[in-house]
């Protein structure tokens, strides 16, 4: 009898424990939802652990886009999320395989990997956190350690989220200004001005055949941990002003002329013109540089003198031919481009050859005496843009230019 009273007691206990279990993971996935649906970080804060990572993205991108998304009001709802079977892999470790059904009727599995510690379990692992036929992209300015640091979890809201759909906004001449203050109207007015300037620039005298034109959020949050969330190219690149409103157009204008004019320009490379393969990078940033420095002179003819004739000017005498530009990638070694000869005798990647520097002076030398070759070239390129690939465009440029590129680009 005693024995039998000790085996009843057992597997009650037992019970209890695995009751406990499911109850536990029940709420996690259950908190996982509200905290997307009301954009509530703090809803989920507690159930992730600091070791949160998503399949195919390194850890800073996992808490990155994971944040935004929970900030992001236009993110997809969810009615559910259907816990479909569950795996232990270990006492410590358990594997959610679950449904997400969303307000609108679409279903997306979600695999959940629990770690067990301290008699709590935290998300570590998550497959995806999008649903279908959804992109989120980030624009990020960020300081690691204040937002990573030794516990993302609790340094995360150090990250300050702008959304779009929370801004008020104007549209002139196809470009969208986001505002957070009625004070910004008048930076808004000289954002315009200077695009005017940039799309007459590119349209008439260089003959794009459509720019890509980029949105901006103008606000005075001058935290380096900002990131502006959405979808796709949606996403406005922010401005955020100095404090002192004597700096403000200043400010404003040397960015225009310096960084926001080239990346409008980069993404109409890409976009319009088909150049968007890594192989294309000396291109599309040394065009890019080259016609912003163009801007500048129109604009702020200061940066064209600091920024471009002599930070870049520098870059490009100090690092001269080191590194063929021809063989500059992106900030890290991919096994997929990075393999078979290469133009010189590595691979370029950073910034530490002065690669813009050096692509920005390949163009202001190569073509600010004869720009209408520059026109014939960009001209040619949309022709072929199906079929665009690099030794398609070096076949253009040295055909026009009545040389071989490649042996010009080495002198650089």
């Amino acid at each position: 009898m005693k024995n039998i009273i000790i085996l009843i007691s057992s597997i009650i206990l037992i019970s209890c424990i695995s009751q406990k279990k499911k109850d536990s993971y029940v709420e996690i996935v259950n908190d996982y939802k509200d905290a997307i649906n009301t954009n509530d970080y703090n809803i989920i804060k507690p159930h992730l652990s600091n070791s949160l990572k998503a399949e195919n993205m390194d850890y800073i991108s996992t808490w990155l886009q994971f944040y935004s998304y929970i900030n992001y009001t236009g993110n997809k709802k969810l009615n559910a999320i259907q816990i479909d079977s569950t795996q232990y892999i270990s006492d410590s470790t358990l594997v959610l395989f679950s449904t997400q059904i969303y307000k609108d009727k679409t279903k997306k599995p979600l695999k959940l990997t629990l770690l067990r510690k301290n008699n709590a379990w935290k998300i570590y692992k998550v497959d995806s956190f999008t649903p279908i036929d959804f992109t989120l992209i980030t624009r990020a300015s960020f300081t690691v350690e204040e937002i990573i640091g030794n516990s993302p979890r609790e340094n995360i809201i150090n990250l300050k989220v702008f959304d779009k759909l929370n801004y008020d906004s104007t549209t002139n001449i196809g470009y969208t200004v986001y505002y957070d203050s009625e004070n910004h109207l008048k930076y808004v007015d000289l954002i315009n001005s200077h695009l005017k300037v940039l799309d007459s620039l590119l349209l008439s005298q260089y003959k794009f055949k459509s720019i890509n034109k980029d949105d901006f959020l103008v606000t005075n949050n001058n935290s380096n941990n900002v990131v502006t969330v959405g979808e796709s190219s949606d996403i406005p690149w922010v401005i955020s002003l100095p404090d002192g409103n004597s700096k403000n157009s200043v400010y404003l204008t040397e960015k225009m002329a310096t960084t926001y004019s080239h990346e409008i320009i980069e993404g109409t490379l890409v976009d319009t013109y088909n150049l968007s393969n890594v192989k294309f990078r000396w291109f599309r940033d040394g065009l890019s540089e080259y016609l912003a420095y163009k801007l500048s002179l129109k604009i702020d003819p200061r940066s064209a003198s600091s920024y471009f004739m002599h930070n870049r000017l520098g870059d490009y005498k100090l690092n001269k031919q080191d590194g063929h530009l021809l063989d500059w990638r992106g900030r890290s070694p991919n096994k997929v481009d990075d393999v078979g000869n290469l133009y010189g005798s590595k691979y370029i990647y950073e910034n530490n050859n002065g690669q813009y520097g050096r692509a920005f002076m390949f163009f202001k030398k190569t073509f600010q005496e004869n720009e209408e070759q520059l026109v014939n070239i960009l001209a040619s390129i949309y022709m072929e843009k199906q079929d665009m690939n690099i030794e398609k465009l070096l076949e253009i440029m040295s055909e026009e230019l009545n040389t071989d590129v490649i042996q010009l680009l080495s002198n650089f």
